[in-house]
């Protein structure tokens, strides 16, 4: 159809948009299952038109990249002093989507394995609020792993985090 008006296109498919901005319950839960190899259903993209037929999707969030370090990893927990998820406001501005609000934030993040526990070698994806994060600790199976790093993740980019650290259990 020939657009009368703007119009956005969200993917995966979101029903709920009020004036030109979309509410999206972006992993309020606090957990997700990750598929190894696979970025998942909960990236965000955005298109937005004024008058063209074309639309051109924009990621709304940002990518973790990631490895175990040996297999029979059940659980894993990425914090931050900041949140990593929650329900987003996003708005279309400057030729790209931005989150101008997040209710309901979550500061951490619990990740399993749809395969039950994580395969060591395979990489991992998890999206996460772009945006300054300060404190980031990565917890494995109870044992936290790192902490205390700060980083900038950035809209529609993947930040490799290279194999996580062994989880070295204390007797």
């Amino acid at each position: 159809e020939n657009p009368v008006a703007p119009f956005y296109a969200v993917y995966p498919y979101y029903a709920k948009m009020d004036g030109g901005e979309y509410v999206i319950d972006f992993l309020s839960s606090g957990s997700t299952t990750l598929t190894a190899g696979s970025i998942g259903d909960d990236v965000i993209s955005i298109a937005y038109s004024a008058s063209e037929l074309e639309l051109e999707f924009k990621n709304v969030v940002s990518l973790i990249k990631f490895q175990v370090p040996s297999a029979g990893i059940s659980e894993i927990h990425i914090s931050a002093n900041e949140n990593l998820a929650g329900k987003i406001t996003v708005d279309y501005n400057d030729g790209k989507p931005i989150v101008t609000e997040v209710s309901e934030g979550k500061k951490e993040l619990v990740l399993t394995a749809t395969e039950g526990t994580f395969e060591a070698g395979a990489d991992y994806y998890v999206p996460v609020l772009p945006g300054a994060k300060t404190n980031l600790t990565v917890t494995i199976d109870g044992t936290v792993v790192a902490e205390g790093k700060s980083i900038e993740f950035k809209r529609s980019f993947i930040h490799g985090l290279g194999t996580l650290p062994e989880a070295i259990p204390i007797h």
